[in-house]
């Protein structure tokens, strides 16, 4: 019996009307729509977390590298910019008795060890700093990040402090 009004359907020649099929063609607009917006609205935020991902791992490896090399200092002090330009730096001495200098470079965007950018190509600092403390015997460092290329409403923002064990004074 089923199957008899399944072939009866089928094979009948009644149409759709006007009405029906605008109704129809309303309720595909409407859901394509609807799952078009959720799929937009996951791939920006898909491209937005790995964004601060990316910028957070160059973060995490601008800190490394200088924490590698204040970890070995047993004595710091705070340098003045040269003329002409704009630079938070310090003045480590390593327990190997190694001098460097560490610290941001704001004309050029990079972050220094002696001189030479240990930031990559994409990335720039902005407004980084980085500071001795004698009264905690302490270096404090701010670094404040930015893609090039990627543009996010505010830089990635990260600060560490390192207590040094041993002070020469």
């Amino acid at each position: 019996m089923n199957q008899k009004l399944v072939i009866r359907i089928l094979t009948s020649q009644r149409g759709l009307t006007l009405v029906e099929l605008l109704a129809v063609l309303v309720l595909f607009s409407m859901i394509t729509g609807l799952i078009t917006s959720m799929i937009i609205s996951g791939m920006n935020q898909y491209k937005k977390i790995n964004a601060e991902a990316l910028i957070r791992d160059e973060a995490d490896l601008v800190m490394t590298q200088l924490m590698n090399h204040l970890y070995m200092a047993h004595r710091a002090e705070s340098m003045s910019s040269p003329a002409g330009t704009n630079q938070s730096l310090l003045k480590v001495t390593k327990t190997t008795g190694e001098i460097l200098t560490i610290g941001f470079n704001h004309t050029t965007g990079t972050a220094v060890i002696d001189g030479a950018n240990i930031l990559s190509p994409h990335f720039s600092q902005e407004a980084s700093t980085i500071s001795y403390e004698p009264a905690s015997h302490s270096i404090v460092i701010h670094l404040n990040l930015r893609h090039h290329q990627i543009s996010l409403p505010s830089p990635m923002i990260l600060e560490s402090r390192i207590h040094l064990l041993r002070i020469d004074e």
